[in-house]
């Protein structure tokens, strides 16, 4: 697992890069990226749905505004540093 978890990082690099060839934004990409996972993680939701509690609306804003905007932030600025780092490093 940890073999194959190097291997999909690493290709993470190259495949990110590539839309820089044609001009396209991190900002695009990173909506390219959470656009092709939202289908998996509906389904995920949707299996996990009946098997977990079910959180107040308090705690969604607790939960999701943090966790949205730190995923937004961490992706954005690998996005942006991966503009300026070669895919062979």
């Amino acid at each position: 697992m940890a073999a194959l978890g190097t291997v999909l990082l690493s290709g993470k690099i190259v495949l990110v890069k590539l839309p820089y060839r044609y001009g396209v934004d991190a900002i695009d990409v990173l909506t390219l990226r959470m656009r092709a996972v939202l289908p998996l993680l509906a389904a995920v939701a949707l299996w996990t749905r009946s098997h977990t509690p079910r959180p107040s609306h308090t705690d969604w804003l607790g939960i999701a505004g943090p966790g949205l905007l730190d995923y937004y932030v961490a992706r954005m600025l690998d996005l942006i540093g991966l503009q300026y780092v070669s895919a062979g490093l």
